[in-house]
């Protein structure tokens, strides 16, 4: 987040995580979100994960951490994020929760990056990797971190 001077101004929620005591800062962007055209990439289905699962008997999870904060939003459209607190208006130079495309955007990213794994399976910021034996678990995992290169 820096300071802004844009003539956009969502307001700031805090909103409680899942499962804890901490709290999420959330711009509310809805009356953006209501002139924002909307990215109509699909998020997938997690049954439609079931039938590739079949024979699969080992799985590891990754929760990537912050994945929303690691997209940048385009430099000409930064001025949009912006929220309003008591402290001062700050726009975000990174995707944000809450804005509508949000999600859609995170997916491509991601099932662009897993494109040739068919053993890696991404919902938005959780990842699945399976396999059918300890060993090809392994090497599969060493894929999947290194995007497909085997060392």
């Amino acid at each position: 987040m820096r300071p802004s001077k844009s003539n956009y101004a969502s307001p700031l929620h805090m909103v409680p995580k899942k499962d804890s005591t901490e709290w999420r800062p959330v711009g509310d962007y809805r009356a953006l979100n209501a002139q924002t055209i909307k990215d109509n990439y699909s998020v997938p289905n997690i049954l439609d994960f079931t039938s590739n699962l079949h024979g699969t008997k080992i799985y590891s999870h990754i929760d990537l951490v912050k994945a929303y904060h690691q997209i940048p939003i385009n430099p000409d459209d930064v001025h949009k994020s912006a929220i309003i607190t008591p402290f001062g208006l700050f726009e975000s130079t990174r995707m944000q929760f809450g804005l509508c495309n949000a999600a859609a955007t995170f997916q491509r990213f991601i099932d662009e990056v897993l494109r040739n794994l068919p053993f890696v399976f991404a919902f938005v910021d959780d990842i699945l990797v399976a396999s059918s034996s300890p060993e090809e678990h392994i090497v599969l995992s060493i894929l999947s971190i290194t995007g497909g290169i085997l060392l």
